[in-house]
């Protein structure tokens, strides 16, 4: 299994995100790598409205399996050689939810910090 890959780039000085076609334009990369602050990866997964996730973005899970439509807000990560989610108590395989899940992105940990306090 192949996925492409690709960054996109939180600004910390103009409080910007740069989305992967941005930062590929820019001529200077040594500039785009000491001016930015934070990169993210795409995980080579989309939630569902076909929206890419990447590392840093809060996803909002609904379990397919439960009848009452669970519902969970997880930081997506990138630990121990894997995409992770991590919630206020655990944090495990971004994989594993996928196939048991319904992920939307609600946001991510730059923009919207807020989402994490709830």
């Amino acid at each position: 299994m192949s996925r492409e890959i690709k960054f996109r780039v939180w600004d910390k000085s103009s409080k910007r995100m740069y989305g992967w076609e941005s930062v590929k334009r820019d001529a200077d990369f040594d500039d785009i790598v000491d001016s930015y602050g934070n990169w993210m990866q795409y995980t080579g997964l989309h939630d569902k409205n076909g929206k890419e996730i990447y590392e840093g973005d809060i996803v909002r899970q609904r379990r397919l399996s439960c009848k009452e439509g669970k519902i969970v807000d997880y930081l997506v990560g990138f630990n121990h050689y894997m995409f992770t989610a991590k919630d206020k108590e655990h944090e495990i395989s971004l994989c594993s939810i996928v196939p048991c899940a319904e992920l939307e992105v609600i946001g991510n940990v730059h923009e919207n910090h807020e989402l994490l306090e709830g």
